[in-house]
């Protein structure tokens, strides 16, 4: 379903949906996902979500934060340290040009 919550010591306090669609996202969310946390406001952007420029802005204008979870399923082609660079890049010059802190949360696949 690609939903990301997000809990802090008091709970849940909100649960963002993947706004872009995939073969795999479902249906798509439609609003921002802005959370207040004990840390000020934090972003979320689920997986694709971080390379759709509109959104990436959109979310950045309310927040100092943007988690970014993510699977990038490419064990079979080798690609995945390829496609982990490329975003790296993208995203270092996102985080600089708008002022944010993007924090990619991916883990390699198995084997």
């Amino acid at each position: 379903r690609n939903l990301c919550p997000v809990i802090d010591p008091t709970g849940l306090v909100g649960c963002y949906r993947k706004r872009t669609q995939s073969a795999f996202a479902g249906r798509s969310g439609g609003e921002p996902g802005i959370f207040e946390t004990a840390l000020g406001k934090l972003g979320v952007l689920v997986c694709l979500d971080v390379e759709e420029d509109g959104l990436l802005q959109e979310t950045a204008a309310q927040c100092r934060i943007i988690a970014n979870p993510t699977h990038i399923p490419c064990a079979a082609s080798g690609s995945w340290e390829i496609a982990v660079q490329s975003m790296q890049r993208r995203l270092e010059w996102w985080s600089c040009a708008l002022g944010v802190s993007i924090v990619r949360c991916d883990l390699p696949p198995p084997g």
